[in-house]
């Protein structure tokens, strides 16, 4: 194998594996999202806080997963608990702006079928694989979500 081809072979894996998570046109970036809708028993919404941001918990598809399937993963992962997914809510749609690169996201927010399994989550979600990834959560009316919730 000579080393051209070599070299070729392993710059398209790196970009091949770059683009599992992001899809990239020019210099933009496209990332969908999934984001569960958690209430407890008091009609509070989950909110999670990550580099001084509020928002829904959640993340960006993994290539070829559903969106079930990316739900149940982000929740269990960052919050220890697998969501199942009832309906879809509502469909966020938004541009920003991250240097060097603009963003394109496009973030589908589903209610969840098993909120009963997130009533204690507050003290036990610093059992996930994720937990370093949040700086806090906690449970918010929808009518007074904090001043930088995105």
């Amino acid at each position: 194998m000579s080393k051209r081809y070599s070299y070729l072979n392993s710059y398209r894996m790196q970009a091949y594996n770059n683009a599992l998570t992001d899809w990239y046109y020019q210099d933009r970036v496209f990332r969908p999202a999934g984001r569960p809708v958690i209430f407890n028993q008091q009609g509070l919404v989950l909110i999670t806080k990550m580099k001084d941001l509020w928002a829904i918990p959640g993340g960006g598809l993994d290539w070829g997963e559903s969106l079930a399937t990316n739900i149940a993963r982000e929740s269990f992962e960052e919050l220890g608990v697998q969501a199942d997914i009832d309906q879809i809510i509502f469909i966020q749609d938004y541009l920003a702006e991250k240097p060097p690169l603009g963003w394109h996201h496009l973030e589908y927010f589903y209610s969840i079928k098993n909120n009963e399994d997130f009533e204690n989550i507050l003290e036990t979600y610093q059992t996930a694989s994720h937990t370093h990834e949040l700086d806090e959560l906690m449970w918010c009316d929808i009518d007074s979500f904090p001043e930088n919730f995105m």
